[in-house]
């Protein structure tokens, strides 16, 4: 009995020196990436943001994180605490 399938066969990427660490990571958060990685819910970290206590920048009608500030920030709440 014969196939009519053929397999596809895909070459060999093992040697492929690209790996996830490859990617830059971003310069910026959104709001929501932000409120993911403190596990807050969208409004409080909207409302946090507007009082000053996260750091944050206002682009038109959109507030980005700038990536350094926001880790830098993380880590200062932690040796407060």
């Amino acid at each position: 009995m014969t196939d009519n399938y053929s397999v596809l066969r895909l070459p060999d990427r093992s040697d492929d020196a690209v790996s996830l660490r490859d990617i830059p990571a971003p310069q910026v958060y959104t709001v929501r990436q932000v409120a993911g990685l403190l596990g807050l819910n969208l409004g409080m970290t909207y409302d946090l943001i507007r009082k000053g206590e996260i750091p944050a920048k206002r682009l038109g009608r959109r507030w980005l994180v700038p990536r350094e500030s926001f880790h830098a920030w993380l880590l200062d709440m932690a040796s407060a605490s």
